[in-house]
């Protein structure tokens, strides 16, 4: 492509449209019809204005944090045929981030759920730069499946009990949906080859073992979270008659003292266990807190097997946040795995709220000067037995810690004036609900300067 003739200018500026190399002939003309030329050549590069584009994003995969797999964001570069280095930012929860990559596409791994926002590329070697585009979403792990199974009632060893169906237990998975398979022993740690030969089906679900023995289970999700379980088949004489007893228990809380666990109209001088949640004396059903949760009771006759479950739930304390400190500590804490923490905060001048979030009531609590109260107590996140959810215990080591707080105004710096044989006049400074002004006040002895000291008291 030919440009020009153009009058000379310096310096002279030629458009250029395509990369490559560029011949300049330069023609002077002096007195005569002489005439003489000067040439040159330029090399010109020139670096389409570069884009880049979120095209895909996968999920945290894996069932706890500690053991989940990244997710991944993937970016793609062009235009066509175009190559980096580029370097992106990109923003996710707020929060921007910047890498580089010659890669196209570019795939990153990520262990930060939220939404993934592409805000600009730029090409490394040239300076061209662009707005980004597309977003991702990377969802975070999915939660581990529990369960909490109910054994069967004790057979009898003299083959006269009907065999226990271990399709038929009650495992109470949570989240429901779940698959439920069964092993003749310990599935943890093995290979799914392994688990096969193990594996219980059809009529082998229907046991009917010769004396006490224990069957393991696996509760699967859709999403291949998986959480073991066990059952006990307890095997007995039966060859004196009982009666089933039932079991009435009692909700505890640790730090709250021991609670009493009972039965009627089973044959004394039996046995009481727990699931969990502390220890029981077996004889006198005495049974002592230590783990917060939902667990079940039971008693067994002494001869003849006849059993009876109840539910009962261990309340966590919080008698130790003692103070506005000590609560501050709390609010920071985990919650208590079956249990959601209740505040309760009064505002200077305010009414009671509650809220049940430790974020709700983080931010409620705002730099307000004057009086806060603040209350704290736990609470079911789940039905367990005969107490509903959201139920909070009665006993009194676990009642609501309530703790009070001052937020005291900050002090103005105060300037009083200097006076000559004159009163000396106190500054405004502006009146904050709930606190009184106390001025101090040094009169000189002689001839001299005053001192003058402000502070601000609460009004009880």
């Amino acid at each position: 492509m030919v440009y020009g003739p153009v009058p000379y200018t310096n310096p002279l500026s030629i458009p250029v449209t395509m990369s490559g190399d560029y011949i300049i002939t330069g023609v002077t003309f002096a007195s005569g019809n002489c005439m003489a030329s000067v040439s040159g050549m330029a090399t010109v590069t020139l670096t389409p204005i570069p884009t880049a584009a979120i095209t895909a994003s996968t999920n945290i995969s894996g069932c706890l944090p500690a053991t989940s797999d990244d997710g991944t964001v993937t970016v793609s570069f062009g235009p066509a045929g175009s190559t980096g280095p580029w370097v992106i930012t990109y923003s996710v929860n707020g929060v921007v981030y910047e890498a580089t990559t010659t890669s196209n596409p570019f795939t990153f791994t990520t262990d930060i759920p939220g939404t993934y926002t592409l805000l600009n590329v730029e090409h490394e070697s040239s300076g061209c730069s662009a707005p980004g585009s597309g977003t991702g979403v990377v969802a975070p792990a999915p939660a581990a499946p529990t369960v909490n199974p109910v054994n069967p009632a004790a057979i009898c060893s003299d083959g006269s009990s009907s065999p226990v169906d271990l399709s038929s237990i009650v495992i109470n998975g949570s989240p429901e949906g779940g698959t439920i398979v069964w092993y003749s022993a310990d599935p943890t740690g093995m290979s799914v080859a392994i688990r096969a030969t193990i594996t219980l089906s059809g009529t082998q679900l229907m046991v009917e073992p010769p004396a006490t023995q224990q069957y393991y289970f696996t509760y699967t999700l859709s999403n291949g979270c998986e959480v073991i379980g066990s059952i006990s088949v307890t095997v007995q004489l039966c060859s004196v008659a009982c009666t089933t007893p039932v079991v009435s228990t009692s909700n505890a809380c640790i730090g709250g003292g021991n609670v009493t666990f009972t039965q009627t109209g089973g044959d004394t001088g039996g046995s009481w266990s727990v699931s969990g949640g502390g220890t029981i004396d077996p004889a006198s059903g005495v049974f002592t807190p230590s783990t917060p949760g939902c667990f079940v009771a039971t008693y067994t006759t002494p001869t003849g097997g006849c059993t009876d479950s109840e539910n009962f739930v261990v309340f966590p304390s919080l008698s130790r946040y003692h103070s506005f400190q000590h609560l501050q500590r709390c609010l920071l804490r985990s919650a208590v795995t079956g249990f959601n923490k209740v505040w309760n905060i009064t505002a200077p001048g305010g009414t009671a709220t509650t809220y049940n979030t430790d974020a709700a009531a983080s931010a409620a609590l705002t730099n307000t000067p004057g009086c806060w109260s603040v209350g704290v107590q736990y609470q079911l996140d789940a039905a367990c037995g005969g107490a509903a959810i959201n139920a909070v215990s009665t006993i009194a080591a676990c009642d609501p810690v309530t703790t009070s707080a001052v937020i005291f105004p900050p002090l103005v710096d105060i300037t009083v004036s200097n006076t000559c044989n004159a009163a000396l006049t106190l500054p405004t400074v502006p009146a904050v609900t709930g606190f009184t002004k106390v001025w101090a006040i040094t009169a000189p002895a002689v001839v001299q300067l005053h001192t003058i000291q402000m502070l601000l008291l609460q009004q009880h």
